[in-house]
């Protein structure tokens, strides 16, 4: 019995199957959340104590994988996370040339190592659509360092699908799942040729199988990149009929709403989520991440309050905790949220927050220092450097730092835009940058194209006000921010924002003073 080293990605690849498998029996299992190894890999999570952490899981199902002849062997390990104490195993076998019938044993053995009684597990299909079991080790293989995260990773998982469609060109899931490794690429670095790819492969996923909901999640998300929205709804609800017990499909699917301004359905998504998983503290992170975005600041804060006690060190729900409270002016109750953030997982949308925090306390240079960090963590983010931007021009003697920041911010946004010129937060983002570095031909004519867009969130709103009020049109710039206001804007952003400090004098906003003061 011998483990091979090069079989990690192929044991990754096998556990996704397995905890994809076993999140649809959580709609009927009320007391099961069910963390996808993914993400455990992409936290880096290496030990018990990790995973108890971050995500608050009691229980951690562990693999791993030998080959006895011509078969493989998956040894599955259930364990108690608080104490490290084994309290069941189980081993499953497959013929390597059967070997995508492993996914589904396994998710069969592991249900019962949980106690997880779904029917439909004990009826997994134990075939594929490629009888070639050199393509279906390296799907798997594929997938398991999809599911990991940054460029050196994705440009694997690209390598191994490739493999997997040159040796079985037919293999509809090799595909679909290529296509969504190009969609990662540009995430990371948006590079446009990486869509042209992901268009190309889901297109094939699709004409070799037209039922296959991966195929068509795949093409939703190139098309949620591309702009093309309607097209991106239509696939995405496909995929989730196609799969109704898949929650990452209704979770991109409400996303896919949020993007194309269907803000009513982005609710229903939600509402059923969360009511069909009760402690599935992603889906309330999400939704949380939508209320900020609607100024409901309330909802926001008592959806995030749930996610911190469903998975009180995980560091995600803290940070956006705080986040909330920056908006809501509880500035000391979002230094320590963020603060306890930063402590479990340090990331660049953390340090941002905190840098805000410092900035509206007036500590402008270590606010700065923040900043430095978000970015170190998360330079592509243009976000972060419009922030260390405001922070360096608050700095005696660092205005030329200050305008290079923005610049940069301006050149991401930029090469976001060329990618989906229909991507209404950039275009507003783009505007602003724009009249911060005084360009106010260029901010003008992006807000005339902001202006043909039907429907602006509260945030867009609010940026698309300062954007103008830089722009040298204050007028505009009031009746934004009194629209803003009405809407229940962060009253706290207004008051600290450092662009409409000369607007706060205007005798005209004091009227809107008292407006927001109201709230």
């Amino acid at each position: 019995l011998h483990t091979r080293s090069e079989d990690a990605s192929l044991l990754n690849g096998v556990l996704e199957s397995v905890s994809a498998q076993l999140a649809r029996a959580e709609k009927l299992e009320p007391d099961l959340f069910v963390v996808p190894s993914r993400y455990l890999r992409r936290q880096n999570v290496s030990d018990l104590s990790q995973a108890l952490g971050l995500f608050g899981a009691n229980l951690a199902l562990s693999g791993s994988l030998a080959h006895v002849a011509e078969s493989v062997t998956l040894i599955l390990r259930l364990t108690e996370t608080s104490t490290g104490k084994l309290l069941r195993h189980a081993e499953v076998s497959a013929p390597v040339a059967a070997l995508y019938a492993l996914g589904g044993l396994a998710a069969q053995r592991a249900a019962l190592l949980l106690d997880v009684r779904r029917k439909d597990l004990g009826q997994l299909p134990l075939t594929a659509d490629t009888a070639n079991a050199d393509a279906y080790a390296a799907y798997e293989r594929g997938r398991g360092l999809l599911g990991g995260y940054g460029l050196p990773v994705t440009d694997q998982a690209i390598a191994e699908l490739q493999k997997a469609v040159d040796l079985d060109p037919a293999f509809a899931r090799a595909w679909a799942a290529l296509s969504e490794a190009y969609s990662q690429r540009f995430h990371l670095t948006k590079d446009v040729a990486a869509l042209d790819l992901a268009d190309r492969n889901s297109a094939k996923a699709l004409a070799l199988a037209p039922d296959l909901s991966t195929a068509y999640s795949s093409r939703a998300k190139f098309e949620l990149y591309k702009g093309l929205y309607p097209a991106a709804i239509e696939d995405a609800q496909k995929a989730s009929r196609l799969d109704p017990d898949n929650a990452d499909a209704l979770i991109a699917l409400a996303e896919t709403y949020r993007r194309s301004g269907k803000l009513d359905l982005v609710e229903q998504t939600y509402e059923k989520l969360s009511k069909d998983r009760p402690n599935n503290w992603f889906v309330l992170n999400d939704w949380g991440d939508y209320c900020i975005d609607q100024a409901n600041y309330a909802r926001a804060e008592k959806l995030f309050r749930e996610a911190t006690l469903l998975a009180p060190r995980a560091a995600l729900p803290w940070r956006n905790l705080g986040a909330v409270y920056l908006e809501t002016g509880q500035l000391e109750d979002a230094n320590r949220a963020l603060n306890r953030s930063v402590s479990l997982l340090p990331s660049g949308e953390a340090y941002a927050n905190l840098g805000t925090a410092l900035f509206w306390l007036g500590k402008y240079r270590s606010a700065a220092d923040a900043y430095v960090k978000a970015v170190n963590l998360n330079p592509q983010h243009p976000h972060l450097w419009r922030d260390l931007g405001d922070a360096y021009q608050m700095i005696p003697g660092m205005n030329g730092k200050a305008t290079a920041a923005w610049k940069k911010a301006a050149d991401l946004t930029a090469g976001l835009l060329d990618a989906n010129p229909n991507n209404l937060d950039e275009l507003v983002d783009l505007a602003l940058y724009k009249a911060k570095l005084g360009e106010t031909t260029a901010a003008l004519t992006l807000l005339r194209r902001v202006d043909t867009f039907p429907a602006l969130t509260v945030e867009q709103l609010f940026n698309e006000s300062v954007a103008y009020e830089l722009s040298g049109r204050r007028d505009t710039a009031l009746q934004l921010l009194r629209k803003s206001i009405r809407l229940g804007y962060s009253p706290a952003d207004i008051l600290h924002a450092p662009e409409l400090a000369s607007l706060r004098r205007d005798r005209r906003f004091k009227d809107l003073e008292l407006q927001v003061a109201a709230r």
